[in-house]
Formats: C-alpha cells, sequence, structure tokens
C-alpha cells in the first residue's frame, strides 16, 4: 500500500505511513452518543421500554449525538501527537559517525566564512598601517611587509594566545600574552550564532538540551579544525638585512595548539548555543522540559549582561572629556574591555591586577564589597578609583540583580517539576559560562628580558563561578516566592 502524501511504500496491514503518519485507509466520521432520557419516541410518540436503544415501534434510534468528529481529523491529530513525543524524547549522540559527518561539514564552511572575514579585516589593516607609516623611517621595511595575516586574525578571532619569539645573535627573546580583548568577541559571534541558528532551523520541536548535545559535536570537530590550522598560523619575519650586526634577525608569532583548541570549543559552543535559541516554538520556550527553559535563560543573561556593560564603557569612553582627545580605535579597546570587567565587578567579584617591572612588583584590587587595595601608594590608588567610578557606582549591581529576578519569574511560569532543582541547573549554567568567559578574557603579558616587565590584570576563575552561581541561584529563588502570588509553586519547592 502506497502513501497518498508521500508516496512510500507500506506493509498492507499498516494503518498509517511510516514516513509521514498520514492515515492509510478511508475513516468513517465518529460518533459519541447518549441515550435519551425520554420515555416516548420522538418519531413515533410510541413508549419506550427501560434500557432499550431501539423504538419497539418504529425502530428509532433512541440516542443522541453529542459530538461528531471525522477520522481525518483524528489521525492528524495522532501524527502530531506523535511528532512532538518523538521529539521529546529524541536523544543527540555526540560521536556518532551520521553526527560527526554533519559537524565536519558544518565546520568546514563556518571556518571558510570565517576565513573569508579575516581575510578581508587582515587587508584593511596591512593597508591602513602602510598608509599610516609611508613617510616614516621604517616605511620602505614596512611597505614590503605584512604586519597580520588572514591566519592572525583568524587566531585572534578566537582569542588564542599569541608568543612572540626574536632570534639575534645566538640569543632569543619571547613576550607572551595570555587572554585577549573582549572586543575580539564580535568576530566569532558574528559568524558562529548564524551556524548556531541553520544546525537547527529544521527542527523547531527539538529540546534545547538536545541542540546542547548537537552543538557540542559540532563545537569539538570544529575545535580540532581550527587547533591544527593554528599549528601554520602565525607570520615570520626575516630582519637580517635591517640588522647592524649582520647577523641573522628573525621574529616570529605562534600560537599554542592545546589554548587554541579550548579556546574555539569554549566559544563554538557558547555562540552557536546562543545562535540555535532563535526560531524555537513556542511550547520548548514555554516548558521547561529537561531543564531546557532554565539554560535557554542562564545563556540569555550571561550574554546579555556582557553586551549591557560594554555598551556602557564604549558610551563613557567616547563621551567622557577625559578620554576625548584619545583614537577611536583606542577608545573602543579600552572601552569595550573596562567594560566587561565591570560586568563582573557587578557581580562582587574581585578585579586583581599585578604587575613587575625590573623585579619590583605591585599588587592592586578593586571589588564592591573590598573597595580599592594597593600594596603601594594605596591612598593615591584609592583617589583614581573613586574619580573613575563615582559616589554610586555600587548601582551597576542592580543590572544583574533584575536579570536573575526576571529569570526566576520565568522559571516559575515555565516549571514542570520541582522549582528548586531547576533553579540550580540555571543557576551552574550561568556560573559555568561566567566563568568560561572570565577564563578568556583574563589578561596577562609575560616576557625574559630579566623580568622586565610582566602585567597580569583579571578575575579568579573559581571565584567568578561560585560569585556568579550563588547570586543567580539566591536571587531567582527570591523571585519565585515574591512573584507567587496564586501559590501554585507552593507544591513544586
Amino acid at each position: 500500500m502506497y502513501c497518498k502524501q508521500c508516496g512510500t511504500k507500506n506493509d498492507p496491514n499498516a494503518l498509517y505511513c511510516k514516513h509521514d503518519g498520514v492515515a492509510l485507509h478511508s475513516a468513517k466520521e465518529e460518533l459519541t452518543l447518549e441515550k435519551e432520557s425520554n420515555k416516548y419516541c420522538q418519531n413515533c410518540s410510541s413508549q419506550t421500554l427501560q434500557g432499550a436503544l431501539y423504538c419497539i415501534a418504529c425502530g428509532q434510534s433512541l440516542e443522541k449525538i453529542i459530538q461528531a468528529s471525522s477520522g481525518e481529523t483524528r489521525f492528524k491529530n495522532e501524527k502530531s501527537s506523535r511528532r512532538r513525543q518523538a521529539t521529546d524524547n529524541e536523544t543527540v549522540r555526540p560521536f556518532q559517525t551520521e553526527t560527526l559527518v554533519g559537524s565536519l561539514k558544518a565546520s568546514a564552511i563556518t571556518i571558510a566564512a570565517f576565513m573569508v572575514v579575516s581575510l578581508v579585516i587582515s587587508m584593511m589593516i596591512n593597508q591602513a598601517v602602510r598608509s599610516s607609516m609611508e613617510d616614516d623611517l621604517l616605511g620602505p621595511l614596512i611597505s614590503s611587509l605584512k604586519v597580520v595575516s588572514m591566519t592572525d586574525i583568524f587566531m585572534l578571532g578566537h582569542l588564542a594566545n599569541v608568543d612572540y619569539v626574536a632570534s639575534a645573535m645566538f640569543l632569543e627573546f619571547y613576550v607572551k600574552t595570555n587572554g585577549s580583548l573582549y572586543l575580539f568577541l564580535l568576530l566569532p559571534a558574528l559568524i558562529l550564532i548564524p551556524t548556531g541558528y541553520l544546525l537547527h532551523r529544521n527542527n523547531r520541536e527539538r529540546s534545547i538540551r538536545n541542540r546542547l548535545m548537537k552543538n557540542v559535536s559540532f563545537a569539538v570537530v570544529y575545535a580540532a579544525l581550527v587547533a591544527v590550522i593554528s599549528m601554520f598560523s602565525g607570520i615570520s619575519v626575516d630582519l637580517s638585512s635591517f640588522s647592524s650586526f649582520g647577523e641573522e634577525m628573525i621574529i616570529a608569532a605562534e600560537y599554542r595548539f592545546i589554548n587554541v583548541f579550548v579556546n574555539a570549543l569554549i566559544l563554538s559552543v557558547l555562540f552557536t548555543s546562543l545562535g540555535s535559541l532563535i526560531g524555537l516554538s513556542a511550547d520548548v520556550k514555554q516548558k521547561n522540559r529537561q531543564y531546557g527553559v532554565s539554560i535557554r535563560w542562564a545563556l540569555l543573561n550571561q550574554v546579555a549582561g556582557v553586551v549591557l556593560f560594554i555598551v556602557a564603557g564604549l558610551a563613557v569612553f567616547h563621551v567622557h572629556e577625559e578620554f576625548k582627545n584619545d583614537e577611536t580605535f583606542v577608545k573602543n579597546v579600552v572601552g569595550s574591555q573596562v567594560g566587561g570587567y565591570m560586568w563582573n565587578v557587578a557581580q562582587f567579584e574581585t578585579l586583581r591586577f599585578e604587575t613587575t617591572v625590573y623585579d619590583e612588583q605591585v599588587k592592586a584590587s578593586y571589588s564592591l564589597l573590598g573597595g580599592a587595595k594597593a600594596s603601594e601608594d594605596e591612598e593615591s590608588f584609592q583617589e583614581v578609583i573613586k574619580e573613575l567610578t563615582g559616589s554610586f557606582f555600587w548601582l551597576i549591581a542592580l543590572v544583574p540583580l533584575l536579570l536573575h529576578f526576571q529569570a526566576g519569574n520565568q522559571l516559575r511560569k515555565a516549571t514542570e517539576g520541582q522549582i528548586i532543582p531547576e533553579l540550580g541547573v540555571y543557576a551552574a549554567s550561568f556560573g559555568l559560562v561566567n566563568a568560561a568567559i572570565v577564563a578568556l578574557a583574563n589578561f596577562s603579558i609575560n616576557t625574559n628580558f630579566g623580568d622586565l616587565f610582566n602585567v597580569s590584570l583579571g578575575f579568579s576563575v573559581i571565584g567568578s563561578f561560585f560569585f556568579g552561581a550563588v547570586a543567580a541561584f539566591v536571587i531567582a529563588y527570591l523571585a519565585v516566592l515574591l512573584t507567587n502570588r496564586n501559590g501554585d509553586t507552593e507544591d513544586t519547592v
């Protein structure tokens, strides 16, 4: 028997198509009947016997129709129900051969798009540098060299650590950077968020947990390919002809395989997960099946907080009189970095700064609770921080408070089980994403020039997870209690 809808051949005894679930047999109208309580037949007025279904005089049915529905409609509803149930029960296995092959294709396309964008950006940077140094003494040198390559931009887009190594006269000097700038997050977001959407565009009913599993499969393959590319990335410049000593002088930029893999893995999971939240069905958004709503709000609130503070940082550095004479590029870099750090400060985390210059070490820190502290000239440091932050700087703590409060209210409405575990998943997911972003953005520079200059700036990764998760759980739980006006959560807490 062949399906009239899709043409698939089915077993002769099958009632529904194995491909699309459409009914294979014509269905008669279904009736719901109820026994009438009249003592006389409405057709011939003869007296009816107790319990009889038909009139003994004329054979008229003594039942009345209270509901009628077509079998076709019933088949369609059953088909839709089976599809929803199959989607809910679907288990995406990240490392199945079929899944990995699909991830490999998607990764190749994503990397190709990333490379095209990186090529355009590298050409623009090289041209800008050459134009700015045409009249400089180094003009002839710069005009024949590439300051950055396409692969350099590609690596920076994955926040990769870079090691600059200079070799001259049997000596080797290096500058190692760890961490990166928040501004560089724009590039992977531009590429990977659409990828996340495209990975799930044909299945709006897929649960968020299953979406994450598929994203992880993609991320592992993608990160491995990016790490392999890192082995062939970086530029090497031979300055021997410009050396007054007549010795070979080479400056090279190198990237670390493991670091690139980990960074690409984190970024691809984060941004493809954001993209996968686009186009969700209303049912998946509103019902917290498999903790999907908890994970969704954790991702959205973390990204919303970072974006809000980066925009605020950019606004301050572009508007403030003290920075009006700075270059636009400097304002964007510094403003976005300060804004990103302030998001963590708003969560009562401690920003730490440490520098070593000629074996002299200076440490400083700042937090909303502890204030400004420094190992050297603490009073001057406190004055500088006070001028930058102002008297009402503590109000930034209201931003994560409001975000967590909104999440708690939404989870209360979406919960299908016990609210405490669901809040726990929300808090843990928020803390993990918070710690991952901190690990990527913590910045440091180390050299081997006799400790000439070493500097580090950032937060504790463990502290970021702990403070972020605790604050998320406590505030979201308070939101559940305060917004539970109908008492419908009492049985689930």
